[in-house]
């Protein structure tokens, strides 16, 4: 069973019965199409517009149940999104996906990061209510840059942009 939901601008395309099959699968895809995370075998994954990808799970040792994270290399993201090509491929065949006027998946995540690194530089933290948010990028490095907390901008010099470089990089945005 396929069946594509759209939410809060995004499309999640599920894969099995989540109410009778713990091994359902869900892909989700921002407004773009860009594939953002997706859920199988009981772990979850991630991934930025940098083209980094975390996988997270549960483990248990000593009786003690806790939460796994691990940064996926290129050649794993890689397989992980051929498994993605082939539940999309699964999907056309369902009654919904003719209905359905996004088109999903059309480059991989690797692809998505070199346009990322075009436009932007090192993209700073945000909040969870921003993460959908453009970031739109005045500055390069920290004004204040001495934290003890922090080493995001250590190896990197504060600068503002020029006008002519700031406007290239508002229409790149």
């Amino acid at each position: 069973m396929y069946k594509m939901y759209r939410d809060l601008g995004r499309c999640r395309l599920v894969c099995g019965d989540p109410r009778s099959d713990k091994d359902f699968e869900v892909y989700t895809f921002n407004a773009n199409g860009w594939l953002v995370g997706w859920r199988r075998a009981g772990i979850n994954y991630r991934c930025g517009l940098d083209g980094r990808a975390q996988c997270t799970h549960y483990a248990e040792a000593q009786g003690q149940r806790f939460l796994r994270a691990a940064e996926l290399s290129a050649a794993e993201l890689e397989g992980e999104c051929a498994k993605v090509r082939e539940a999309l491929e699964a999907w056309k065949h369902s009654p919904d996906y003719a209905a359905f006027p996004l088109r999903l998946f059309e480059e991989t995540p690797l692809q998505t990061a070199e346009k990322f690194r075009r436009v932007w530089q090192r993209v700073a933290f945000r909040p969870p209510d921003q993460y959908a948010a453009a970031v739109v990028q005045l500055t390069r490095g920290c004004a204040y840059n001495r934290c003890r907390f922090c080493s995001f901008y250590k190896d990197m010099s504060y600068r503002v942009s020029e006008a002519a470089e700031f406007a290239d990089h508002l229409n790149a945005v």
